[in-house]
């Protein structure tokens, strides 16, 4: 059920991107960049949560790159959150173009199963932080 979903989303997304913005981008790449980085706000979200429930982890590792710690912050984040999803949604759905497969497998939702995703990840991210700062 849940390859199902996670199918119907990029048939969707696929198809969205292709219609809306194919002559104008390359949809492939904002495809793959947007969900992942809805991904990652998910994962991120799920240990917010965790944070706001009392447990902590430390997710981020200290990258000394660059003098200042809010670069060097940013590209720690970039490493644990996005890039996995990244080379995951590529070996999942893009390699070998077996995204072609699932676009003649699902049906076009307009775009509502994408946009729904994205917003709400974004929407949801928001909440524990609203949450823990009216706890604490």
């Amino acid at each position: 059920m849940i390859k199902k979903i996670y199918h119907q989303l990029w048939a969707d997304a696929i198809k969205y991107e292709k219609i809306k913005f194919g002559q104008i981008r390359n949809w492939k790449i904002f495809t793959i960049s947007i969900i992942s980085i809805s991904q990652g706000v998910n994962l991120l979200t799920l240990f917010l949560w965790m944070k706001v429930g009392g447990y902590e982890f430390d997710i981020f590792y200290e990258v000394n790159l660059f003098s200042n710690r809010l670069i060097d912050s940013f590209i720690s984040g970039v490493i644990i959150m996005f890039i996995p999803f990244i080379i995951l949604n590529y070996m999942l759905i893009f390699r070998n173009k077996r995204y072609k497969i699932i676009l003649d497998k699902y049906k076009y939702r307009e775009g509502k199963i994408y946009v729904t995703y994205v917003i709400s990840s974004l929407l949801i991210f928001i909440l524990p932080i609203i949450i823990g700062k009216w706890i604490v």
